[in-house]
């Protein structure tokens, strides 16, 4: 362990595959203004004001989320043989069983399931200046395994394995931030998504579950619990030295 100054993070946070997701995480929510002493905006205001705030907690108080256990040899697109469960789908994803040695851990080795994807993932974050300064572009989406099965998430989100022929990209677009980051862990082997803040002009083709939200609202979500998926708090580290006054130069 070692102390870093914010410097040290400035400069590393747009590296690829340099500061762990969960760190990233960590930074996107953490209360800076309490540490610098600023005031911080009132929660009711947001609350009152956040239009897709108010959104999900209006399809989390109406949808019933109904789960049920399938058998492996009735899932769609999938083949279940000797070396794996296998996608049937172009991306080649798979569930394969791995044996597992590491000599620092109380037990040495295991057997494991882990995911497996050919191809990356894609998380997208798009965002415009307006007058009173930044805005991103947030979707309100259906997350399986999460209380109440909705989340909000970055503007285009697709997992390793997954397609992007379905993806809009405007023209007027230009990159302003973009890293790799591994998914390797607990559930997933060779997973990695790439990470894209978009600045986009003109106007933007959304759906209807998308909201263009200021950059102070994004702040207040982030820091209100099972309310924002992993990918935008991810994605949301790189905006650390903007949502935050108390962190700008």
């Amino acid at each position: 362990m070692i102390w870093v100054n914010l410097k040290t993070i400035k400069e590393r946070i747009a590296k690829d595959n340099y500061l762990n997701a969960d760190l990233r995480s960590l930074l996107a929510i953490f209360n800076w203004d309490k540490i610098f002493q600023k005031q911080k905006r009132n929660i009711e205001y947001i609350l009152e004001k956040n239009h897709l705030l108010n959104r999900l907690l209006a399809h989390r108080n109406l949808q019933n989320i109904d789960y049920k256990i399938k058998a492996l040899e009735d899932l769609e697109n999938w083949q279940n043989t000797p070396k794996g469960i296998i996608s049937n789908t172009p991306e080649n994803a798979s569930l394969k069983v791995y044996h597992t040695s590491c000599g620092t851990r109380e037990v040495g080795s295991w057997y494991q399931p882990l995911m497996l994807a050919q191809s990356k993932g894609l998380v997208i974050l798009k965002v415009r200046k307006v007058n009173q300064g930044f805005e991103c572009l947030l979707t309100l989406s259906k997350e399986i395994g999460i209380d109440s099965g909705y989340l909000i998430t970055a503007t285009n989100v697709i997992n390793p394995g997954e397609p992007t022929s379905n993806l809009n990209q405007e023209a007027n677009t230009e990159i302003l931030h973009e890293f790799v980051q591994s998914d390797e862990g607990g559930r997933f082997y060779k997973h990695e998504s790439i990470y894209q803040i978009l600045l986009v002009e003109g106007e933007v083709e959304k759906d209807k579950n998308q909201f263009w939200v200021p950059f102070f609202e994004l702040k207040g979500v982030l820091g209100m619990s099972n309310m924002t998926s992993f990918q935008l708090r991810c994605i949301s580290s790189l905006l650390l030295f903007h949502m935050n006054d108390s962190l700008k130069e």
